[in-house]
C-alpha cells in the first residue's frame, strides 16, 4: 500500500511539473505573437513623422504645409501605386532632396506590412 502511495504522489508531481511547464511555454508563446503585433510599423506612430519633414514645408514641391500628412491622402496614393512608385521605385519623391536611408527603408516595409493607419 506505501508503494501504490508514493507512485500515486511521484506521478502527481510529475503531471504537476508538466503542467506547469506546458503553461509557462504557451504564456511566451503569447508574448512573442504580442510583440510581433505590436512592432508593425503604422501611419500615425512611424511615417507621418517622414512626411511632416520631407513631404511638407521647405522640402516640398509647393513649400506649404502638406496634404501628405494626412494618411486619407497617403491612402489614396497607395491604392493608384503612384506612392511606391515615386517614393520606393523611382526614387523621385521627395522633389528636393533625397529620403535618408533610415526612413526610405522604414517606408518600404510599411508599405511591405500593409500601411496600416494606427
Amino acid at each position: 500500500m506505501e508503494i501504490l502511495n508514493k507512485i500515486i504522489l511521484h506521478s502527481a508531481i510529475l503531471i504537476s511539473c508538466f503542467s506547469l511547464y506546458s503553461l509557462q511555454k504557451s504564456e511566451k508563446s503569447t508574448d512573442v505573437l504580442f510583440q510581433k503585433e505590436s512592432s508593425k510599423l503604422t501611419f500615425e506612430k512611424d511615417i507621418k513623422s517622414i512626411m511632416n519633414t520631407h513631404c511638407g514645408g521647405v522640402f516640398c514641391h509647393h513649400g506649404k504645409p502638406s496634404a501628405w500628412t494626412q494618411y486619407k491622402v497617403v491612402k489614396l496614393s497607395i491604392e493608384n501605386g503612384s506612392f511606391a512608385k515615386q517614393v520606393i521605385e523611382d526614387k523621385t519623391m521627395p522633389k528636393r532632396k533625397e529620403l535618408p536611408k533610415k526612413d526610405y527603408e522604414t517606408i518600404k516595409k510599411w508599405l511591405k506590412e500593409g500601411a496600416i493607419e494606427k
